[in-house]
């Protein structure tokens, strides 16, 4: 990978990540409110930019790698997944 700059663009974030900036934009929102511990931008001027320490990313990164992956299975959104499905036969 290329050297990454000290301050990450959201595009930057949520290409290290594997995701869509929506994602990134997510993180954040459920971190404003309390729901997440994602990384904060740095305040730029009129707040109209979003930027991240490249560390802040790198750490967290290197965190949740080490986390246990969350479960992301259909039934536990609560959409009925091919084994819940009533057996009509």
């Amino acid at each position: 990978m290329h050297q990454l700059p000290l301050l990450l663009t959201i595009d930057e974030v949520a290409e290290l990540f594997r995701v869509h900036t929506v994602t990134v934009k997510r993180w954040l929102a459920d971190t404003r409110q309390g729901k997440a511990d994602f990384p904060l931008p740095v305040p730029t001027p009129g707040n109209r930019l979003l930027r991240w320490r490249r560390d802040d990313i790198l750490n967290y990164l290197a965190g949740t790698s080490q986390a246990e992956e969350p479960d992301r299975s259909v039934a536990k959104r609560g959409k009925k997944s091919i084994k819940n499905m009533p057996d009509n036969s």
